[in-house]
């Protein structure tokens, strides 16, 4: 009897592994290698993914605020900038993130867009932090986005709150 219960106790094991690697593969195919070339705040790190054939649906919540989901799409893709400054050991809630996401579209080989053609680019920052009054989605309506052979630049400023991350640049393979 125990012999029977180890076996069934693996094949769930093995059987809950190759759904993950089959989940976390899927997940690959559908992101695009990207390499930060700008430089980091050395109080945290910088990372960068663009979803491959993916677009950004713009949702408010009850208090006016925007937020974002990305769904399918085959003629857009989405870039999300992310820097994360590493917390304080000894501080609770020093935990700070920002995070830029915006849309652009596939057959764009070289693009501009500025200040207001940010919106229709569903261009946002996010900040999080323990910042009252101070944090979730903005959109940004001031900068300027360009891609020009794989390299995107970025660069734009919001009133509403403080923000570190000001520009950044990747290269998209």
């Amino acid at each position: 009897m125990k012999k029977i219960i180890l076996l069934f106790a693996s094949f769930i094991i093995i059987s809950c592994s190759c759904k993950k690697a089959t989940l976390d593969n899927k997940k690959k195919q559908n992101e695009l290698t990207t390499n930060v070339t700008s430089n980091c705040p050395d109080d945290g790190t910088c990372n960068a993914i663009v979803y491959k054939n993916k677009k950004i649906d713009l949702l408010m919540d009850n208090l006016g605020k925007p937020y974002y989901q990305m769904s399918e799409s085959t003629d857009k893709y989405v870039v999300k900038y992310e820097y994360i400054r590493t917390p304080l050991e000894s501080t609770q809630d020093s935990g700070y993130r920002e995070e830029i996401v915006f849309e652009l579209n596939n057959n764009d080989k070289e693009a501009n867009y500025s200040d207001i053609e940010l919106v229709n680019q569903h261009f946002l920052y996010g900040r999080f932090c323990f910042c009252r009054g101070q944090t979730g989605y903005y959109q940004i309506t001031k900068g300027n986005v360009s891609l020009k052979n794989s390299k995107l630049k970025v660069d734009f400023s919001t009133t509403e709150v403080p923000q570190i991350i000001k520009s950044f640049s990747l290269n998209i393979k």
